[in-house]
Protein backbone atom coordinates (compact mmCIF):
# COMPACT_ATOMS: atom_id res chain seq x y z
CA UNK A 1 0.00 0.00 0.00
CA UNK A 2 1.57 3.51 -0.86
CA UNK A 3 1.76 5.93 0.93
CA UNK A 4 -1.09 8.41 -0.35
CA UNK A 5 -3.74 5.22 0.06
CA UNK A 6 -2.47 4.81 3.71
CA UNK A 7 -2.76 8.44 4.41
CA UNK A 8 -6.11 8.97 2.60
CA UNK A 9 -7.44 5.96 5.13
CA UNK A 10 -6.46 7.10 8.23
CA UNK A 11 -8.19 11.03 6.94
CA UNK A 12 -11.39 8.60 6.78
CA UNK A 13 -11.44 7.30 9.81
CA UNK A 14 -11.04 10.69 11.36
CA UNK A 15 -13.45 12.28 9.24
CA UNK A 16 -16.01 8.82 10.48
CA UNK A 17 -14.82 9.17 14.26
CA UNK A 18 -15.25 13.15 14.33
CA UNK A 19 -18.99 12.75 12.78
CA UNK A 20 -19.77 9.72 15.48
CA UNK A 21 -18.83 12.10 18.06
CA UNK A 22 -20.57 15.04 17.52
CA UNK A 23 -23.93 12.98 16.87
CA UNK A 24 -23.15 11.57 20.36
CA UNK A 25 -22.39 15.03 22.46
CA UNK A 26 -26.39 16.03 23.09
CA UNK A 27 -26.35 12.62 24.38
CA UNK A 28 -24.02 13.27 26.64
CA UNK A 29 -24.67 16.63 27.71
CA UNK A 30 -28.54 16.05 28.48
CA UNK A 31 -27.15 12.79 30.71
CA UNK A 32 -24.83 15.04 32.77
CA UNK A 33 -27.79 17.84 33.33
CA UNK A 34 -30.91 15.31 34.13
CA UNK A 35 -28.80 13.60 36.46
CA UNK A 36 -26.70 16.25 38.42
CA UNK A 37 -28.66 17.96 40.21
CA UNK A 38 -32.14 18.95 41.04
CA UNK A 39 -34.44 16.43 38.76
CA UNK A 40 -35.81 18.49 35.81
CA UNK A 41 -39.38 19.04 34.84
CA UNK A 42 -39.10 18.93 31.33
CA UNK A 43 -41.40 18.99 28.58
CA UNK A 44 -41.41 17.01 24.90
CA UNK A 45 -41.28 20.37 23.43
CA UNK A 46 -38.27 21.64 25.30
CA UNK A 47 -36.07 17.86 24.65
CA UNK A 48 -36.76 18.20 21.09
CA UNK A 49 -36.00 21.49 20.78
CA UNK A 50 -32.71 20.73 23.08
CA UNK A 51 -32.08 17.62 20.94
CA UNK A 52 -32.62 19.48 17.66
CA UNK A 53 -30.77 22.85 17.94
CA UNK A 54 -27.49 20.34 19.04
CA UNK A 55 -27.91 17.57 16.18
CA UNK A 56 -28.45 20.56 14.12
CA UNK A 57 -25.23 22.34 14.84
CA UNK A 58 -23.58 19.13 15.13
CA UNK A 59 -24.93 17.60 11.87
CA UNK A 60 -24.18 21.33 10.41
CA UNK A 61 -20.42 21.40 11.44
CA UNK A 62 -20.13 17.50 10.86
CA UNK A 63 -21.12 18.38 6.90
CA UNK A 64 -18.68 21.67 7.15
CA UNK A 65 -15.58 19.33 8.17
CA UNK A 66 -16.73 16.93 5.66
CA UNK A 67 -17.19 18.79 2.84
CA UNK A 68 -13.79 20.92 4.15
CA UNK A 69 -12.17 17.60 4.09
CA UNK A 70 -13.19 16.21 0.69
CA UNK A 71 -12.39 19.82 -0.86
CA UNK A 72 -8.94 19.55 0.52
CA UNK A 73 -8.42 16.35 -0.54
CA UNK A 74 -9.84 16.81 -4.15
CA UNK A 75 -7.77 20.32 -4.46
CA UNK A 76 -4.55 18.09 -3.67
CA UNK A 77 -5.42 15.09 -6.17
CA UNK A 78 -5.75 17.69 -8.89
CA UNK A 79 -2.51 19.62 -7.30
CA UNK A 80 -0.78 16.16 -7.75
CA UNK A 81 -2.18 15.35 -10.81
CA UNK A 82 -1.22 18.68 -12.49
CA UNK A 83 2.45 18.06 -10.75
CA UNK A 84 2.32 15.14 -13.16
CA UNK A 85 1.24 16.85 -16.28
CA UNK A 86 3.81 19.59 -15.49
CA UNK A 87 6.62 16.97 -15.03
CA UNK A 88 5.46 14.92 -17.94
CA UNK A 89 5.69 18.23 -19.90
CA UNK A 90 8.89 18.88 -19.06
CA UNK A 91 10.09 15.68 -19.87
CA UNK A 92 8.91 15.31 -22.84
CA UNK A 93 10.19 18.87 -23.65
CA UNK A 94 13.45 17.66 -22.64
CA UNK A 95 12.96 14.62 -24.67
CA UNK A 96 12.23 16.86 -27.80
CA UNK A 97 15.11 19.18 -27.15
CA UNK A 98 17.37 16.69 -27.20
CA UNK A 99 16.39 15.10 -30.28
CA UNK A 100 16.62 18.24 -32.32
CA UNK A 101 19.55 18.73 -30.76
CA UNK A 102 21.05 15.02 -31.95
CA UNK A 103 19.68 16.29 -35.26
CA UNK A 104 21.26 19.31 -35.58
CA UNK A 105 24.86 17.61 -34.96
CA UNK A 106 23.84 15.04 -37.46
CA UNK A 107 22.80 17.63 -39.96
CA UNK A 108 26.47 19.76 -38.63
CA UNK A 109 28.52 16.64 -39.17
CA UNK A 110 26.67 15.98 -43.20
CA UNK A 111 27.34 19.73 -44.27
CA UNK A 112 31.49 18.51 -42.98
CA UNK A 113 31.09 15.56 -45.41
CA UNK A 114 29.75 17.96 -48.41
CA UNK A 115 32.75 20.54 -47.39
CA UNK A 116 35.01 17.61 -47.68
CA UNK A 117 33.40 16.27 -50.41
CA UNK A 118 34.00 19.58 -52.21
CA UNK A 119 37.27 20.42 -51.85
CA UNK A 120 38.36 16.77 -52.82
CA UNK A 121 36.34 17.35 -55.69
CA UNK A 122 38.11 21.09 -56.32
CA UNK A 123 41.76 19.40 -55.60
CA UNK A 124 41.25 16.53 -58.45
CA UNK A 125 39.84 19.79 -60.77
CA UNK A 126 43.01 21.83 -60.20
CA UNK A 127 45.34 18.68 -60.82
CA UNK A 128 43.17 18.00 -63.73
CA UNK A 129 44.04 21.30 -64.94
CA UNK A 130 47.74 21.46 -64.09
CA UNK A 131 47.71 17.83 -66.15
CA UNK A 132 46.36 19.30 -69.25
CA UNK A 133 49.00 22.25 -69.10
CA UNK A 134 51.60 20.47 -68.74
CA UNK A 135 50.42 17.76 -71.65
CA UNK A 136 49.87 21.02 -73.80
CA UNK A 137 53.24 22.93 -73.11
CA UNK A 138 54.90 19.56 -74.85
CA UNK A 139 53.30 20.11 -77.96
CA UNK A 140 54.26 23.80 -78.08
CA UNK A 141 57.47 24.80 -80.07
CA UNK A 142 60.28 26.45 -78.60
CA UNK A 143 59.70 29.03 -80.94
CA UNK A 144 56.35 30.19 -79.12
CA UNK A 145 57.65 31.29 -76.63
CA UNK A 146 54.66 33.66 -75.61
CA UNK A 147 52.53 30.89 -75.54
CA UNK A 148 54.46 28.74 -73.45
CA UNK A 149 55.10 31.50 -70.80
CA UNK A 150 51.28 32.70 -70.87
CA UNK A 151 51.08 28.56 -69.74
CA UNK A 152 53.52 28.69 -67.63
CA UNK A 153 51.73 31.22 -65.51
CA UNK A 154 48.43 29.97 -65.51
CA UNK A 155 50.50 27.06 -63.95
CA UNK A 156 52.10 28.92 -61.00
CA UNK A 157 48.47 30.38 -59.95
CA UNK A 158 47.19 26.70 -60.59
CA UNK A 159 50.14 25.64 -57.78
CA UNK A 160 49.08 28.17 -55.71
CA UNK A 161 45.76 27.39 -55.75
CA UNK A 162 46.22 24.19 -55.01
CA UNK A 163 48.32 24.87 -51.53
CA UNK A 164 45.37 27.01 -51.12
CA UNK A 165 43.58 23.80 -51.43
CA UNK A 166 45.61 21.93 -49.28
CA UNK A 167 45.32 24.58 -46.22
CA UNK A 168 41.88 24.00 -46.67
CA UNK A 169 42.58 20.45 -45.82
CA UNK A 170 44.72 20.71 -43.23
CA UNK A 171 42.11 23.10 -41.56
CA UNK A 172 39.40 20.57 -42.00
CA UNK A 173 41.90 18.08 -40.19
CA UNK A 174 41.67 20.80 -37.27
CA UNK A 175 38.49 21.30 -36.65
CA UNK A 176 35.76 19.63 -39.45
CA UNK A 177 37.15 16.02 -38.47
CA UNK A 178 37.03 13.89 -35.32
CA UNK A 179 39.83 11.40 -34.62
CA UNK A 180 37.55 8.80 -34.45
CA UNK A 181 36.89 9.07 -38.50
CA UNK A 182 39.87 7.80 -38.87
CA UNK A 183 39.81 6.61 -42.35
CA UNK A 184 38.48 10.20 -43.51
CA UNK A 185 41.33 11.77 -41.44
CA UNK A 186 44.24 9.53 -43.25
CA UNK A 187 42.93 10.30 -46.71
CA UNK A 188 43.02 13.64 -46.14
CA UNK A 189 46.57 13.55 -44.71
CA UNK A 190 47.24 11.49 -47.73
CA UNK A 191 46.05 14.35 -49.81
CA UNK A 192 47.94 16.71 -48.52
CA UNK A 193 50.97 15.30 -48.96
CA UNK A 194 50.42 14.03 -52.39
CA UNK A 195 49.62 17.71 -53.31
CA UNK A 196 53.08 18.41 -51.68
CA UNK A 197 54.74 16.37 -54.21
CA UNK A 198 52.62 17.51 -57.58
CA UNK A 199 53.15 21.10 -56.42
CA UNK A 200 56.96 19.56 -56.28
CA UNK A 201 57.15 17.96 -59.29
CA UNK A 202 55.15 20.80 -61.63
CA UNK A 203 58.20 22.78 -60.05
CA UNK A 204 60.79 20.80 -61.18
CA UNK A 205 59.27 20.47 -64.33
CA UNK A 206 59.44 24.60 -64.97
CA UNK A 207 63.12 23.96 -65.66
CA UNK A 208 63.41 20.27 -66.41
CA UNK A 209 60.76 19.65 -69.16
CA UNK A 210 61.70 15.94 -69.85
CA UNK A 211 59.29 13.35 -70.35
CA UNK A 212 60.13 11.26 -66.98
CA UNK A 213 58.48 14.38 -65.27
CA UNK A 214 55.80 14.26 -66.66
CA UNK A 215 55.32 10.49 -66.39
CA UNK A 216 55.64 10.92 -62.77
CA UNK A 217 53.17 13.58 -62.58
CA UNK A 218 51.15 10.91 -64.56
CA UNK A 219 51.49 8.72 -61.96
CA UNK A 220 50.74 11.53 -58.90
CA UNK A 221 47.67 12.43 -60.59
CA UNK A 222 46.20 8.84 -60.88
CA UNK A 223 47.40 8.38 -57.01
CA UNK A 224 45.17 11.78 -56.71
CA UNK A 225 42.07 10.40 -58.39
CA UNK A 226 42.32 6.98 -56.33
CA UNK A 227 42.13 8.98 -52.98
CA UNK A 228 39.31 11.33 -54.85
CA UNK A 229 37.24 7.45 -55.23
CA UNK A 230 38.31 6.26 -51.94
CA UNK A 231 37.41 9.63 -50.34
CA UNK A 232 33.61 9.88 -51.59
CA UNK A 233 33.34 6.15 -50.94
CA UNK A 234 34.20 6.82 -47.32
CA UNK A 235 31.96 9.90 -46.74
CA UNK A 236 29.28 8.04 -48.74
CA UNK A 237 29.29 5.00 -46.00
CA UNK A 238 29.50 7.69 -43.24
CA UNK A 239 26.29 9.85 -44.93
CA UNK A 240 24.17 6.75 -44.98
CA UNK A 241 24.74 5.50 -41.20
CA UNK A 242 23.85 9.03 -40.22
CA UNK A 243 20.36 8.62 -41.96
CA UNK A 244 20.23 5.49 -40.29
CA UNK A 245 20.34 7.37 -37.26
CA UNK A 246 17.67 9.80 -37.86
Amino acid sequence: MSNNEHEKKVNKKAVYIFGIAAMLVPFIIFTLVYFIGPYPILEKKDVLLYYGTIVGACFTGYITAAGLYFTLSQNAKSLAEQRQIDANARAEEKDRFNEDHRIKLINEKLNHYKDIYMIAAETLNKADDIHNKLDLSRYISTSNEGTKKLIEKDLLEDLQNLLLIKNKYAFMSEVYIPKEEKEILDLNIATQQLIIKINNITSSYRNDQSSAIISEYVQYYKDLIELYKKTCDQLTNLSKKLYLTI
